[in-house]
């Protein structure tokens, strides 16, 4: 049964069901593009927390 099965092409979706695939992996990828950008957004603003904090504590004269 198995070899059989090897011969044909394997089913391609049309119509609504195609529809629905592409939309699905349209929001996953949107998704998962919104989610990195978000990461990084995070990131970079602690990142000028810690500058930010830095600054103010060389301006303040507690830093030697």
């Amino acid at each position: 049964m198995t070899t059989l099965s090897g011969f044909y092409p394997p089913a391609q979706p049309s119509g609504f069901d195609a529809l629905l695939i592409t939309v699905g992996r349209w929001l996953v990828t949107t998704g998962e593009r919104l989610a990195a950008q978000e990461h990084a957004m995070l990131n970079h603003s602690a990142h000028e927390e810690r500058l930010r904090d830095g600054a103010a504590l060389r301006h303040s004269g507690l830093w030697h």
